[in-house]
């Protein structure tokens, strides 16, 4: 008996170990840009603990162009305009291109999370190409990629592996994001369409815990066509073969301490993306006639606080009405985008609805001064022809990184707000 009682208390003990290792790494190290950002404590559970039998390892990167097997292209390549947020009352920097052909690749044999962009295969860890060539940004995901050393290694956590045939993936970093679905995930479902018939058999492979969100699968059902899905659990899988669609848009998901969004890491398929916003207005039947509403996009968590009572009580007494895109569905988000004559409100994940804008629509918004060269909502807004304004604010504490800026609180100077909102409802072109 009391051997059976060692037994289960020292089992017990060893799963708590690993459990609190586990969220050692993913709460110490998943935002830990840089080996300098490492406290001796930090470096010691690092070598203590970054070993086969932990789960946790340290691996090459390196980039998943060494993997891929191009299977076809889905588009021609486009030109792009990507501007800088526009100031009130100024213009904004632009730099153009030429986006390269959509591509779709062929992977055999990789390991993935259906919350992680990076693949494992043969003790080696492969991100995107995007991450390669620009060693300043980082696609940590928290699930399966915790960290990336300036020193091009990364910190993973490998646990059981199941296997699957094949599949067409339909997840990555940030698949949990509104903004990164909407724009970066479910564009890859809809370009599938145009796969050669020999992958008819392919499914597409979702989450399974983002396809419960309702928005979230509204979306999905919306562009899949009739291609099967199967779901993914908080596991890692080893596919026999897994499609892998390129994106629409190519954008840091994350930056080095110190190191802050330029232009210069942004492009975007334009013509691909009015094309995708396209087909979602057509399958849902969104009459724009009466394009006059004044929307101001209020948020219901405490994420990046801000005063949003003061603001929302100006925006009222100029015939805003408050609306929060979270409680509507896709449908519903995607009329009252597509009718809206002035949107104000926080930057953030809501700001992707600008795709289903009107030609002509005003968007007021605000973010952290570090963002003055955040792209991400200006060239969707490009795209659709709408007009986005930025005011600029601050934290009031010292930011060392985009992911602590993610939850930073702040405060928006009235006077700015109010000069921005009679600015941008009067007729002139020029706000």
């Amino acid at each position: 008996m009391i051997r059976k009682l060692h037994k289960f208390f020292r089992l017990k003990f060893r799963r708590k170990k690993w459990k609190f290792v586990l969220r050692l790494f993913r709460d110490v190290f998943q935002y830990k840009t840089a080996e300098q950002d490492l406290n001796i404590l930090q470096r010691i559970a690092l070598r203590r603990f970054a070993y086969a039998k932990s789960g946790f390892r340290l691996l090459e990167i390196q980039s998943q162009l060494e993997l891929q097997t191009p299977i076809c292209a889905l588009t021609e390549g486009a030109r792009y305009s990507v501007k800088e947020p526009r100031r009130l009352g100024c213009n904004s920097h632009e730099r153009c291109g030429t986006f390269p052909p959509i591509m779709a690749n062929l992977f055999k044999g990789v390991v993935v999370s259906g919350y992680s962009s990076s693949f494992l295969k043969d003790n080696s860890l492969f991100v995107p190409e995007y991450y390669v060539a620009n060693p300043q940004a980082l696609v940590n995901d928290g699930n399966m990629l915790f960290w990336q050393s300036e020193s091009g290694k990364g910190l993973i956590h490998q646990y059981e592996i199941y296997p699957k045939k094949t599949g067409i993936m339909a997840f990555g970093t940030g698949v949990e994001n509104w903004y990164h679905w909407l724009i970066e995930v479910l564009p890859t479902v809809y370009s599938a369409r145009n796969l050669p018939c020999e992958y008819n058999t392919y499914p597409f492979v979702v989450p399974e815990e983002v396809f419960n969100i309702p928005q979230f699968k509204e979306s999905f059902d919306l562009v899949r066509g009739t291609r099967d899905v199967e779901f993914l659990k908080r596991d890692l899988y080893r596919f026999e073969n897994l499609i892998a669609v390129d994106k629409l848009t190519r954008e840091p998901m994350n930056l080095r301490s110190g190191v802050w969004p330029r232009a210069e890491d942004y492009a975007f398929d334009c013509a691909a993306l009015k094309e995708y916003r396209s087909y979602i207005l057509s399958k849902l039947y969104i009459e724009r006639e009466d394009v006059n509403r004044k929307l101001f996009l209020a948020r219901g968590n405490s994420r990046r606080s801000y005063n949003q009572e003061e603001l929302l009580a100006i925006a009222e007494s100029h015939g805003f009405e408050a609306v929060y895109p979270e409680r509507l569905s896709f449908r519903e988000q995607v009329q009252l985008f597509s009718t809206a004559k002035y949107i104000v409100g926080p930057s953030g994940a809501a700001f992707a609805n600008t795709l289903f804008c009107s030609r002509g629509t005003r968007l007021l918004t605000w973010v952290l001064s570090e963002y003055s060269g955040f792209c991400s909502f200006t060239n969707i807004a490009t795209a659709v022809g709408a007009d986005l304004r930025y005011i600029f604010v601050d934290s009031g504490t010292s930011l060392q990184s985009t992911s602590g800026a993610y939850s930073a609180q702040y405060n928006v100077p009235v006077a700015e707000f109010e000069a921005g909102l009679a600015a941008m409802l009067l007729a002139s072109s020029d706000w």
